[in-house]
């Protein structure tokens, strides 16, 4: 699947916790909304702020989870743009 990746952080509070993180925000392209995210979630993929991204990646769903993670994997198979954003 290919996924848009913003250059714009985010604070989120992850699954299981009351702690809010900076992470990054995550969409495939054929959905609307963004997902919040841990910037390790893509393995093989190194976030750098201040970017847009279109990735080419691998998704696994998984089919028993951990309770603190997500139900889908992500693994890099191609940058397909990096995108310097300017404010």
């Amino acid at each position: 699947v290919t996924i848009n990746v913003s250059a714009e952080t985010v604070m989120y509070t992850p699954i299981l916790s009351t702690i809010p993180i900076e992470g990054m925000n995550i969409k495939e392209t054929t959905e609307t909304n963004w997902i919040s995210t841990y910037f390790s979630s893509i393995a093989g993929f190194t976030y750098e702020r201040g970017y847009d991204y279109l990735l080419k990646v691998e998704k696994t769903h998984l089919v028993n989870p951990p309770a603190d993670a997500s139900n889908v994997s992500y693994k890099l198979i191609e940058i397909l743009s990096k995108v310097k954003q300017t404010k």
